[in-house]
């Protein structure tokens, strides 16, 4: 039986080195790898005067994910894994703990631990730490 496993990719150092993770793992089990990368829209349009976001912020923020998943996909095809790429808006958090593990049968989820910034130092924010609490299997979080 195949085994699935899932990485969250965005533009940060610790999402690539995830993904160099998620990708070693795959060709030593040999398990397909889901690639996903998320538009998060939860805080987009929550009364705020400052910023609307237009439809062609999200035909952007669109285009820049697909190419990145298509970039990360393209590595585990070279490597010899086999690999589906997921450009998804929504929340993150939601999106890759509980929503994509659950329909493709995720063994291990692999992802880039929290940046130190202020906003998690104050607990807002950190998709690592909801995915490790909600998700319905093993994680693995890369810190450095």
């Amino acid at each position: 039986m195949t085994r699935h496993f899932l990485i969250g990719v965005d533009d940060s150092k610790l999402s690539k080195q995830a993904f160099d993770k998620a990708l070693h793992a795959a060709q030593v089990e040999n398990a397909k790898l889901f690639i996903v990368s998320v538009i998060n829209d939860n805080n987009i349009n929550q009364g705020s005067d400052e910023f609307i976001a237009t439809q062609k912020f999200f035909e952007t923020q669109d285009e820049t994910i697909k190419s990145r998943v298509e970039y990360f996909y393209n590595i585990a095809k070279e490597a010899g894994v086999e690999a589906q790429a997921i450009a998804a808006t929504g929340n993150p958090k939601h999106i890759l703990g509980t929503l994509l593990p659950k329909k493709y049968d995720i063994d291990v989820i692999f992802i880039g631990g929290p940046e130190k910034t202020m906003e998690n130092y104050f607990g807002i924010g950190s998709v690592a730490s909801y995915v490790i609490r909600h998700s319905p299997c093993d994680v693995y979080v890369i810190k450095n």
